[in-house]
């Protein structure tokens, strides 16, 4: 290799790694790397010599790096790409590094995403570690069939699956609990050891009583005493935690005294349980003290039998256990990390449209360049479809996507719907020009771990300015228009799991504006006539009753929360309530201050995304309806509209209500009206939402 690379009048350098050598041009090699670069340009013991040996550096990665400085191209060879990734980022080859990114990036799968994150985690590639844990989470169902699965090292395992925002898929914890059976089986003389550790790193909160006893008959519980007491505990403890809050709900304050004697032993067991969990409030305090005297607590005072298998199950683990298994317990569950996101319009610098409007106190009118509102007729080289996401903690708003796909037309596309399953971003139906039958019929996803769109399928029939809703990994489409104008009362359903679309029964009646959600396992589609339409997946059967409402013009946007759906007034700012297993009344609860266009609901507030008509700016308002104090007080109202019916309310009542109601918050303002726009207009004249939804977001 030296005589063909040999040069004259050029100084040569040769370097050394896992004991093979590469003569090199210096001067290229310098041109090519930062590491190089600083290395002869200093007073580096190694500007002086002629050989270099470089430690830790794969002999193969060094070739292509060096076949690349003297021909000026290269191939990237997907076999051994992340260690051509590694060797490039510690000697900073900048340009085949950024190749490399940009390659795996487009090639991240279930496959790859764990050693990609390990991988690029430890260089310090943030934005790529972030995109291959985004898939690692999301795809676990996936990955936990694979042999990369099996292999994995059991710390690499356990920062796997006590991730927080891990997704175990429509089966739950239990699928998690029989991948790490299936990893212990893999090499179980070896791995059997750490069945303790791997069982704390579940989310203990999300088994039930059933499912702690079934694990108890697993062969590599069975064969584990110390696992055996573990979840032995946890199902004591569940079943104390279910005892305590069912007391709490069923004994009245009249009744309290009289069945104070009846329920000490209950009581007991939770005040007991509870002074377990409030001693060990910090990892810091779990000391061997702490320890003790609990065990002597539940020694001297838990008498019945439940409690007696708690205490015995305490006393025989070890103080080392016994502190991991309290940390578990107050550890939260698993939470998908989302950022709400809206679908709107970039500028791409045409002219602004002049409008003449009134001053601030003044009779004369003044003209004021501002931007037109996108409309159906607008020209793609106008304005560009944007997907925009919100950073609640940081109050910022930025561009996550252009919706490129929808522009391919001479015209806006119209009346298309946008949502996400996970990290992916859906494009689906709309019409690129009213009445010319130019239907948008192909489905369009957007990576955000891979940053790339990838074409679906397309879908059975054109539609637009219908519904869409997202029940597990199915994609709903409802009503809408299709060909010739007509109102639809077809369902198309994708699942973005299997690619296939999936036959549904029609609704009841034709709607085109509703509002739709998924809510305990059904989807539920409240209709401008004061209809409440109920599909069943299970059954493939649709219901339809009437709904008691202060509303009469409908809603925009149904949005379920633990065990309510709140409404968005299509009309006014209001916001209305409505408990599905409750009876059939809507109550009003709250108010936004402006009037919402765009709304989400991510962990218990509603984002939502309008406009300031006076000031033609944009504004971004939160609406809290977590407070578990008002939440009791709204579930009680609710009760007693219940009772007496909405129209019977006594204006003592209505003024107690509007005093406890939620009111919604400002938190952004756009100062720039052609930077962020969040609406469009359809054909009817009336503000319509594209898409606005919640969006996987995992930091590495």
């Amino acid at each position: 290799m030296a005589d063909t690379m040999q040069e004259e009048g050029q100084e040569m350098i040769t370097l050394v790694a896992e004991g093979r050598q590469f003569l090199c041009c210096k001067a290229k090699l310098m041109a090519s790397s930062d590491y190089f670069r600083a290395m002869f340009s200093n007073n580096f013991t190694e500007n002086a010599k002629n050989i270099i040996e470089l430690q830790g550096i794969d002999a193969d990665c060094l070739q292509l790096l060096i076949q690349y400085v003297e021909s000026g191209s290269y191939a990237i060879p997907n076999e051994n790409i992340l260690a051509l990734l590694q060797t490039s980022a510690m000697l900073q080859f900048v340009s085949i590094q950024a190749a490399c990114e940009h390659q795996i990036l487009a090639s991240l799968n279930s496959s790859s995403c764990l050693e990609v994150y390990y991988v690029t985690s430890a260089l310090g590639l943030v934005h790529l570690a972030s995109a291959a844990l985004t898939v690692a989470v999301w795809k676990f169902t996936d990955i936990a069939l694979t042999p990369q699965f099996l292999q994995l090292a059991f710390y690499d395992l356990v920062e796997y699956v006590s991730h927080p925002a891990l997704y175990p898929g429509t089966e739950g914890e239990w699928r998690v609990w029989e991948a790490l059976v299936s990893w212990i089986l893999e090499n179980e003389e070896e791995r059997q050891e750490h069945l303790v550790q791997l069982i704390l790193c579940l989310d203990l909160h999300a088994f039930s009583q059933q499912d702690l006893s079934n694990m108890l008959f697993y062969s590599v519980v069975s064969d584990n005493d110390e696992a055996q007491q573990v979840i032995q505990f946890v199902k004591n403890y569940k079943m104390n935690e279910t005892n305590r809050e069912s007391s709490k709900s069923n004994l009245s304050s009249d009744s309290i005294a009289e069945n104070m004697e009846g329920s000490s032993a209950k009581n007991t067991t939770s005040e007991l349980t509870n002074n377990l969990l409030t001693e060990m409030t910090d990892t810091s305090e779990l000391t061997e003290n702490s320890i003790q005297n609990v065990s002597d607590t539940l020694t001297k005072e838990m008498t019945d039998s439940t409690v007696a298998e708690m205490s015995n199950s305490t006393m025989e683990m070890s103080e080392t256990t016994q502190r991991a298994v309290m940390v578990a317990l107050r550890r939260g569950g698993r939470k998908v990390p989302q950022v709400p996101c809206v679908v709107g319009f970039k500028h791409l610098g045409v002219a602004a449209a002049h409008r003449k409007h009134k001053a601030k106190n003044s009779d004369d009118e003044e003209e004021e360049e501002s931007l037109v509102w996108p409309s159906l007729f607008a020209r793609n080289s106008e304005i560009s479809p944007v997907l925009y996401s919100f950073d609640p903690v940081t109050l910022t708003l930025a561009e996550e996507v252009t919706l490129s796909k929808i522009c391919e037309g001479p015209r806006q596309c119209s009346g298309y719907q946008v949502c996400a399953v996970g990290p992916s971003i859906y494009i689906l139906g709309g019409e690129f020009q009213l009445g010319h039958g130019n239907w948008n019929l192909g489905l369009w996803r957007y990576s955000t771990a891979s940053r790339k769109w990838i074409y679906e399928t397309s879908l059975p029939q054109p539609r637009r300015h219908h519904m869409a809703c997202v029940l597990g990994s199915v994609i709903y489409l409802l009503g809408g228009f299709g060909r010739h104008r007509v109102r639809q009362s077809s369902v198309d359903a994708y699942d973005t799991e299997s690619g296939e679309w999936l036959r549904c029964p029609d609704m009841p009646h034709c709607i085109s504006h509703g509002a739709v959600c998924a809510f305990m396992g059904r989807l539920m589609v409240f209709t401008p006539e004061m209809q409440l339409l109920t599909y069943y997946p299970s059954t493939r059967k649709w219901s339809a009753i009437p709904l008691t409402t202060p509303n009469k013009a409908g809603y925009r946007a149904a949005l379920p929360w633990m065990n309510s759906i709140f409404l968005i007034d299509k009309c006014s700012t209001q916001v209305y309530k409505f408990l599905p297993d409750n009876g059939y009344a809507i109550s009003c609860v709250g108010r936004f201050i402006a009037p919402p266009v765009n709304v989400c609901l991510i962990d218990g507030k509603i984002y939502s995304f309008s406009q300031d008509d006076l000031k033609y700016c944009h504004i971004i308002e939160v609406l809290d309806i977590s407070s578990k104090d008002q939440l009791e007080q709204e579930q009680e109202q609710g009760k007693s509209e219940r009772n007496v019916g909405e129209s019977h309310v006594s204006s003592k009542k209505k003024g107690e209500l509007s005093q406890s109601r939620f009111v919604a918050q400002e938190i952004w303002r756009g100062q720039e009206p052609d930077k962020y726009m969040f609406t469009t207009k359809c054909p009817a004249e009336d503000t319509f939402s594209l898409g606005t939804f919640p969006l996987l977001r995992v930091k590495a």
